[in-house]
């Protein structure tokens, strides 16, 4: 009896894997994706909320020949500029013409994602997964209907991820890839560590092609450009205030570290006002950042509902820990060294400025949660494959 039942329920697992595994099941996803975000656009409209005022001021501070919109503060903020400059200035078009683009570029990254984990793994079954969850989340089709840089930032993300997926690729990908480089990098400050990402990629990929003096030059000459380029944007947006402030959270006064205030003669650059309140009291800052760490990565907020956070809680506990299975089954892939590298520095980032209110910092994140939930949910067959793939060492073009 046992055994017929056993038998019964491995046909019906085989069927189920054959049906998710279907070609045709993109199809039901795209149209899962876009019942999704009209749900969210009836729901929530066009929303315009703080930030919003900023991007759209930028965008007409260009417009108008002035210069706010290239500050130091604001430069990293160009490429989102000249998007609504473009759409709302030169082809005079709706502001929901903005969101309309958002969402369509948002689908086609959802194609890409679907592809990317295809490619990486020869696996519809995980496609289709991987997909399904990101689809399943409304909090990501959310920030398509923001005036914000969330939408094309996870966006250009994937783009990123499908064409390092990509085995064989041509100069037009390169290309392509090249130009979302130059995008990324000004559309949001952060943007840099997607080519941080890749730069890891490349490493792990290739490092077998060098010699240990080539190693050496390339990091001596690498190394001082990203602490510069480190110095620099923790000078611009200073972390001081949220430092002193001990907000785990932005803009929430009840979840915090009691900090010690700076004296008044302490001078110097942001940087090193920094290194002397960590020096000053290491113990609290620790707490600190193993506060902001714990909310960034647990997500719930102490202000959301009862449901939300258990919703968070009942969705996430078991995609971290397939994640986390998956995780250890592309360890020899380079893709997996360009998306640790690129969820490092974001959470780096997190644990120096602080959580964000509604949680937008980790919603770029999650597609690659997603991809490594996907792996860890599929057979063993996968590791193989995946492996298989890292021993290749073709050009990059």
């Amino acid at each position: 009896m046992a055994h017929h039942i056993y038998g019964k329920l491995r046909t019906q697992k085989k069927a189920a894997a054959a049906w998710l595994a279907a070609p045709k099941r993109l199809q039901l996803l795209i149209l899962l994706r876009l019942l999704m975000n009209i749900a969210l656009y009836f729901r929530f409209g066009v929303k315009i909320v703080f930030d919003s005022h900023r991007y759209l001021a930028y965008a007409d501070s260009l417009m108008a020949g002035e210069t706010y919109w290239y500050r130091a503060d604001s430069i990293l903020y160009s490429g989102y500029t000249f998007f609504l400059t473009a759409i709302l200035h030169l082809l005079e078009l709706p502001i929901k013409s903005v969101i309309l683009i958002q969402v369509l570029v948002s689908g086609l990254a959802l194609i890409c994602l679907y592809s990317a984990v295809y490619n990486l793994t020869s696996n519809r079954v995980s496609s289709f997964i991987c997909s399904f969850l990101y689809i399943a989340w409304p909090e990501i089709h959310l920030w398509n209907f923001y005036i914000h840089t969330e939408s094309l930032y996870i966006s250009t993300s994937i783009f990123i991820l499908y064409y390092l997926s990509i085995k064989t690729k041509s100069r037009f990908d390169t290309i392509a890839c090249a130009l979302l480089f130059l995008f990324v990098v000004v559309l949001r400050p952060n943007g840099f560590f997607l080519v941080i990402g890749v730069i890891g990629y490349l490493i792990h990929r290739f490092h077998e092609r060098f010699s240990q003096s080539s190693k050496l030059t390339f990091s001596v000459i690498t190394l001082p450009f990203l602490a510069y380029g480190a110095y620099i944007s923790l000078e611009i947006y200073s972390p001081i205030n949220s430092l002193l402030q001990g907000h785990a959270i932005q803009g929430y006064q009840d979840v915090r570290i009691n900090m010690k205030p700076m004296p008044s003669n302490t001078a110097g650059a942001g940087v090193m006002q920094m290194f002397y309140i960590v020096a000053d009291q290491p113990v609290n800052y620790i707490k600190l950042l193993l506060l902001r760490f714990g909310y960034f990565w647990g997500q719930v907020r102490p202000y959301y509902s009862v449901i939300h956070n258990a919703t968070i809680v009942v969705f996430y506990l078991p995609a971290y820990f397939f994640a986390l299975k998956g995780f250890r089954k592309i360890l020899q892939h380079p893709i997996y060294t360009f998306m640790l590298t690129v969820m490092s520095l974001q959470t780096l980032m997190v644990m120096a400025l602080a959580v964000d209110w509604d949680n937008r910092f980790m919603v770029p994140l999650l597609p690659y949660i997603f991809v490594f939930t996907s792996i860890g949910l599929t057979s063993s067959s996968t590791y193989n494959h995946v492996s298989s793939v890292a021993s290749q060492t073709g050009s990059i073009v």
